[in-house]
């Protein structure tokens, strides 16, 4: 099990999710989801308790938070940049 902490504001808001630390590629927080992407190139999402919620993408390479914290940016192995909200829907897509 593994934990993050996240300051938002005021709050401090600690994540639980069954992942090592040490084997993560990327994490960030939107709204009250983790978004995880992993050493196998898995693009996942948890809820604040922990829950696995959804895969979302796989060959994601790494994943950024967007200046204003409401959108994810993610980069593939195959050249793709995506941008997703904080639901995990897709909003565009794009070979760089």
């Amino acid at each position: 099990m593994g934990l993050m902490g996240l300051q938002l504001g005021l709050f401090y808001v600690i994540a639980c999710f069954p992942m090592v630390m040490a084997q993560m590629a990327g994490f960030s927080v939107l709204g009250k989801r983790l978004f995880v992407c992993d050493r196998g190139y898995l693009l996942g999402s948890y809820d604040i308790d922990g829950t696995f919620l959804k895969q979302h993408a796989t060959d994601v390479s790494a994943i950024s938070a967007s200046a204003d914290g409401a959108f994810l940016i993610a980069r593939t192995t195959d050249d793709r940049v995506f941008r997703m909200n904080a639901d995990g829907t897709t909003i565009w897509d794009h070979v760089v």
